[in-house]
């Protein structure tokens, strides 16, 4: 063959180099990285999924489980680690009786809820149903917390009751599935919106529904951009929602004087779960609701309100205070006394019958009335005594 001497024709058995690609990297191959096992990340979660939505999911496969889970099972349910686990264990069983169960001589035990406390089936009738759902609306004042979210669950099934055909009718018995969850309902004062405040307001039903302080932020007036107001600790003996709002009725911690906080006004709510407060036995949770009044510390100040005739039927036909006293003149005026709490809540209630209402005591308020209604009316570009023609007034609703 034609060629060099020293060049030898390639064998058929001879490996050959693969040809370099001009793109091709020439640096070594370095191994895959084993993929870390995410740790899991202990105390509080952060995010919508709290620790109260975490005790309902952990209330929740006890529930499916009627023999008992081992914890590490609980654990990798729940993505927590098995102390954590143990940790909300010891908060359900304040609320819960728990038991734990040997499987074997030495091995793992299974924790269950004690079989007399499992959830129990309650027999419904389709229209007791209905009942019930006409008042699903005045829980959304709790929208984006978890406790909404399990209401939600309960009045699914309790609309799936109502929705059933019917296989006859009886004396207060719903006959035919008509939507009527949809027609027949209670309509509320429009909620105050609290968007993003989920987990404030899960946190504080938590320590209202477990006995545990309230630790929060309040309002810090005057104070510079970014400076943050010292936390407080409160004890919340109870949670009541008036006109869309939700009020915190309990002592500051180390205190004995109850007060009533709005929620609005505080942040960054967070229930201390290694301490608990005890309620006192003389504490009467009506001594702070005032009918239409609102929510407040009882006083022994009073307020009169005289009610032209035009409107005293509807001040008679309705109970605005529990404590409220009735007097009726012979032209069909009507004067009303009751206890003078929230008085701005009590000023909205007046200034809304305009002139057929006027206050009489106490003085000072009486005059802070009438100022307001003169600068009321020199918005409207009139003198006070060039005002509208009387006109039949109604009281306002909610």
């Amino acid at each position: 063959m034609a060629g060099s001497p020293n060049t030898r024709a390639p064998s058929a058995l001879s490996p050959q180099r693969a040809p370099t690609l001009p793109f091709a990297s020439q640096s070594p191959q370095r191994p895959t990285p084993r993929a870390q096992k995410a740790k899991i990340r202990a105390g509080r979660p952060s995010g919508r999924f709290t620790q109260v939505k975490r005790l309902d999911r952990l209330r929740e496969l006890l529930e499916k489980e009627p023999s008992g889970i081992e914890i590490t099972h609980l654990a990798n349910a729940l993505r927590i680690t098995e102390r954590s686990v143990r940790r909300y264990l010891e908060v359900l069983s304040g609320v819960t009786t728990l038991e734990s169960i040997p499987t074997t001589p030495g091995g793992p035990h299974r924790w269950r809820i004690k079989p007399v406390e499992r959830a129990r089936t309650v027999t419904l009738r389709r229209t007791q149903a209905y009942v019930i759902l006409s008042a699903k609306r005045v829980f959304d004042t709790w929208r984006g917390s978890a406790l909404y979210e399990e209401l939600s669950v309960a009045l699914d099934q309790i609309r799936a009751v109502g929705a059933r055909a019917a296989r006859g009718g009886s004396v207060g018995e719903a006959v035919l599935d008509v939507r009527t969850d949809e027609r027949f309902f209670l309509l509320p004062v429009p909620a105050r919106s609290l968007a993003g405040r989920g987990d404030d307001m899960d946190a504080l039903f938590q320590a209202v529904a477990m006995l545990h302080p309230l630790s929060f932020r309040g309002e810090q007036r005057g104070a510079a951009k970014g400076e943050r107001a010292p936390r407080q600790v409160l004890h919340p003996y109870a949670v009541i929602e008036f006109s869309g709002s939700l009020f915190i009725v309990g002592p500051e911690a180390g205190t004995e004087q109850i007060g009533v906080l709005p929620f609005e006004k505080i942040s960054d709510l967070r229930a201390v779960e290694k301490n608990k407060f005890f309620i006192p036995a003389d504490f009467d949770v009506n001594a702070y609701t005032h009918g239409a009044f609102g929510v407040a510390p009882p006083t022994s100040e009073r307020a009169l309100v005289e009610f032209d005739a035009v409107v005293g039927e509807d001040i008679r036909a309705r109970k605005l205070h529990p404590a409220q006293k009735l007097f009726t003149s012979k032209d069909g005026r009507i004067r009303l006394s009751f206890p003078l709490v929230n008085r701005e809540v009590v000023a909205s209630f007046v200034l809304g019958f305009g002139e057929a209402a006027r206050v009489i005591e106490p003085p000072e308020f009486a005059a802070e009335i009438g100022a307001r209604l003169h600068r009321a009316a020199r918005r409207y570009g009139a003198p006070p005594e060039m005002s509208a023609p009387s006109l039949p007034t109604r009281p306002p609703t909610g």
